[in-house]
């Protein structure tokens, strides 16, 4: 189904979920992305094949999404993943990191270094690019599903209030 929207060319912007088996049976069915999303990393995959036993090559699946990122493009990865600095070291986009809390492990970290992130601060979301912030209010609970989904708006360009606005 990936494909057939990729090759309707009216198309101008899609949103794919893959699954790591996918990936591993099908591939990713297309081979650039402006943002690409990669959640519930853990202790990466474990393939039935003996050389695949480091956290390197545990990686290598998840990278497959994070690789074909474009110069200009983002990686939006939860904060605090273990093996998040293996599957961002090849991206040629810049990493966005979200967190339910700005006292996860690593944002801080990222955000001082110039990083972007979104994390949640009491009843709000807030979007932070190095030491420039902006909160909006978040309306209901935030959980990582949500954030990922936030943080990967605002990578695509979409401003504070227009988020606010889709009640994300």
């Amino acid at each position: 189904a990936a494909r057939r929207v990729l090759l309707n060319p009216t198309v101008e912007a899609a949103v794919f979920e893959t699954s790591l088996e996918a990936i591993c049976d099908e591939g990713l069915g297309f081979d650039r992305c402006q943002v690409a999303v990669v959640v519930g990393v853990g202790n990466g995959i474990r393939l039935d094949v003996a050389e695949w036993d480091t956290p390197d090559k545990q990686t290598l699946v998840h990278r497959t999404v994070s690789d074909v990122v474009l110069p200009g493009g983002f990686l939006v990865m939860q904060a605090g993943e273990p093996l998040g600095a293996l599957i961002a070291e090849k991206c040629h986009g810049r990493l966005v990191l979200f967190a339910l809390s700005e006292t996860e492990r690593g944002l801080q970290e990222h955000l001082s270094g110039g990083g972007w992130g979104v994390y949640g601060r009491g009843a709000q979301i807030v979007f932070r690019q190095g030491e420039v912030a902006n909160a909006i209010t978040a309306h209901g609970p935030l959980s990582p599903s949500r954030l990922a989904a936030i943080a990967a708006a605002w990578a695509v360009g979409l401003d504070c209030e227009q988020i606010a606005s889709a009640s994300l």
